[in-house]
């Protein structure tokens, strides 16, 4: 009788334990919880190792849902879909990232929080919204790593030409030129001190006349000005030049219109007269007579007597 109680506890304690173990299993497969959730679609542009269906999502270091699918969609890509609780901030400029748990590699993926005043996801062309993907961690190392690696090998290509037959043979030329330079030198270093002191005398003669440039450009004003001024009185002097000119038009139009017939007359008068004068001195040359007795009689006209011909 006492064996029979120790087999039915053990069975009994078996199947409690089963049950247990189910419902337990069943709690962390289909994460039972009385809180609603929503639901969005991610596509990754890396890889997803150490990611698992029912694997965290995580807002700022909290647990706040779980992946529920990992798949490939229609045209190949990977496709995530997760669920995140009803009170999580999730917006449009949200993005999620994959982050790994400490050293076990185990793989969750991560919110990151975009502007609280951005709007909220809308399911355009698929079943919900799609959030946009931010680099991982362990791409951002591995792309710094890969641009190391070639910024190395661009590096090593680099000293390869510098380091080539010829470029080594143009660096002992060019050591050698400096080399002749150097006992040139030495040898004029006389001739190159009395250079460098007459580049010192020249240069005090330019910072001598920068000196005196603003005095030399304030006589060149006062010459200007003055040039300015003479320039203004010969134009007064050609404008009067050519008033007068004009004036002196009228003046000649005048003489020629007025003057010059009044004194043609006068001369023509002035010829009669002298005319006159010559015919009156002919007459006392021949007749001298005439200023005591007259002028010679002219013989009467027909009809007329010796008297009225003397009168």
């Amino acid at each position: 009788m006492f064996n029979r109680v120790n087999y039915t506890l053990v069975g009994l304690f078996v199947v409690v334990l089963g049950i247990a173990l189910v419902a337990a299993g069943l709690w962390f497969s289909a994460d039972i919880d009385q809180e609603e959730q929503k639901h969005f679609l991610v596509y990754p542009e890396e890889s997803l190792t150490g990611l698992s269906r029912n694997s965290p999502v995580k807002y700022q270091g909290i647990d706040v849902g779980r992946v529920r699918e990992l798949g490939l969609d229609e045209q190949g890509r990977v496709r995530v879909l997760i669920s995140v609780g009803e009170n999580v901030p999730v917006r449009a400029d949200t993005k999620v990232r994959l982050a790994s748990q400490g050293l076990t590699g185990l793989g969750h993926l991560e919110l990151v929080p975009g502007d609280s005043d951005a709007p909220k996801p809308r399911a355009d062309e698929h079943a919900y919204p799609v959030l946009p993907n931010a680099p991982s961690l362990r791409s951002r190392l591995e792309q710094a790593v890969e641009d190391g690696l070639a910024s190395i090998d661009r590096m090593g290509e680099r000293m390869e030409t510098l380091l080539s037959e010829e470029n080594i043979r143009g660096l002992s030329r060019t050591m050698a030129n400096v080399e002749r330079i150097s006992e040139s030198l030495a040898d004029n270093s006389e001739h190159l001190n009395q250079t460098l002191t007459e580049a010192e005398a020249l240069i005090r003669d330019t910072r001598a006349l920068v000196n005196a440039a603003p005095e030399t450009l304030t006589r060149m004003q006062r010459s200007l000005d003055r040039f300015d001024a003479a320039v203004g009185s010969v134009k007064t002097v050609a404008d009067d030049l050519q008033a007068t000119q004009a004036q002196g038009s009228l003046t000649l139009e005048r003489v020629n219109r007025e003057t010059l017939p009044e004194l043609n007359r006068t001369l023509r008068d002035v010829r009669d007269v002298t005319r006159t004068l010559d015919r009156f001195g002919q007459g006392l040359i021949d007749h001298p007579s005439q200023l005591i007795f007259g002028g010679p009689r002219r013989p009467p006209g027909p009809g007329e007597d010796a008297n009225e011909a003397r009168e």
